[in-house]
């Protein structure tokens, strides 16, 4: 005879406990393998380390959470799901060309609240000395609380920078603050970025002392909206670019006396000045008042202010206004506007019409293909007469194409 065990409430509880426990042991386990270790533990989702993306709390220390565990884990991509992360303090990366920082496009906001959203940075020795390819920035919209006072993204002595892909950069003083002390930097690549009124977005400042340091070698592909005063990248301290391919289109606004830019170069009392060499420009901006380059130089040596960041293959259009409007090249109290265009001959200079142009105008000549910009060393503006210029330059300046920018 069988005999039956009574099933008692007590039995019952022990039961229901197991239950829980199994089903709170595989709710963790799923958590982990889903939100915290993606594809391997390769994904380091913020959103497991605490982050709310709410847009009310500090996500600064869950990001930073994040981030160290992807550097302690040998590497992976930090990721933003969509939402707003607030960051009252800098997430630090120094391992750059092992953690990548990426969100979900648009609907991941980082809303940066203090002077400095995140450092960028590499401590290994290899990558220091001879690494050109390092991790990746992509799919943020990053935007500074305080336009006077703030950086989106900083990063020091970095020869191979992060790759920066697919974001929009916002309201900050500077989003990229690149700068040389004991190195340079080469082979950044910046592709569909949106520059939406920030006063810089890329800043290269390197050490005056060593001229070598350069930033060369970079690609960039970047969609503007400006205001008066602002520009797209800042040089400083001697900065120079180099082999560098520049698409940037956009829209700009602004007033007669304070213009926004394209490129701003200024130099120190003593710095070398910021110039360039065999850069490709496409840079077609639809606005009035702007310059493609505006200068500053107080007293720099070793170049000529003013520099247009043309001495290889190049092409810069100023579009949006007519000639004799309001397009301005060159220092702001010497604004200049697009008074002409011209193709050179065979002869050693070329008399050319320029539209509001007076003896008295300051009249310089910009290139606008390959062959004008091979030849732009040697050729410049020899005489002024009124509503005409006279063009010196080279034989080998033939068929090549030239803008006639001058004085009021």
């Amino acid at each position: 005879m069988i005999k039956q065990r009574r099933f008692t409430a007590r039995s019952f509880r022990s039961f229901a406990a197991i239950l829980f426990l199994l089903s709170f042991q595989s709710t963790v386990s799923f958590a982990q393998k889903g939100a915290l270790l993606d594809q391997g533990g390769t994904v380091f989702n913020v959103k497991a380390f605490g982050a709310t993306g709410e847009g009310t709390a500090d996500d600064t220390a869950a990001a930073q959470r994040a981030i160290d565990a992807a550097t302690k884990a040998g590497g992976g991509v930090v990721y933003f799901p969509a939402g707003r992360y607030i960051l009252n303090g800098t997430l630090e990366d120094n391992r750059v060309d092992l953690v990548s920082l990426a969100g979900s496009g648009m609907a991941s906001r980082l809303i940066i609240k203090s002077k400095l959203g995140v450092l960028l940075g590499s401590t290994d020795p290899a990558v220091a000395e001879s690494g050109y390819h390092s991790g990746r920035i992509q799919d943020l919209f990053i935007h500074c609380a305080d336009r006077a006072d703030s950086t989106a993204v900083r990063m020091t002595d970095m020869i191979g920078p992060p790759a920066l892909s697919d974001l929009t950069i916002g309201n900050c003083d500077q989003g990229f603050d690149i700068i040389n002390k004991a190195r340079w930097t080469e082979r950044l690549v910046a592709t569909n970025i949106t520059d939406y009124y920030n006063n810089h977005l890329f800043h290269y400042d390197q050490n005056p002392k060593i001229k070598t340091n350069s930033y060369g070698y970079g690609t960039y592909g970047i969609y503007v909206n400006k205001s008066a005063g602002q520009d797209v990248f800042y040089l400083t301290g001697g900065a120079y670019l180099y082999h560098s391919s520049f698409i940037v289109k956009g829209n700009v606004d602004g007033d007669a006396k304070k213009g926004a830019s394209i490129f701003y170069v200024e130099g120190a009392s003593g710095e070398p000045c910021p110039g360039a060499a065999f850069n490709v420009m496409d840079i077609s901006v639809e606005g009035s008042f702007y310059s493609v380059v505006k200068a500053r130089g107080g007293g720099c040596s070793g170049g000529s202010t003013g520099n247009a960041l043309v001495s290889g293959i190049g092409f810069i259009s100023a579009v949006g206004s007519t000639p004799g409007d309001n397009s301005f090249i060159s220092e702001p109290q010497n604004a200049s506007y697009l008074a002409g265009t011209f193709t050179a001959t065979n002869s050693s200079s070329d008399s050319v019409k320029a539209v509001n142009a007076t003896p008295t105008s300051k009249c310089y000549v910009q290139p606008t293909n390959a062959i004008a910009a091979n030849a732009i060393v040697g050729t410049y503006v020899s005489g002024t007469n009124w509503q005409s210029v006279t063009i010196s330059h080279p034989s080998t300046a033939n068929k090549g194409q030239y803008q006639i920018w001058c004085t009021p």
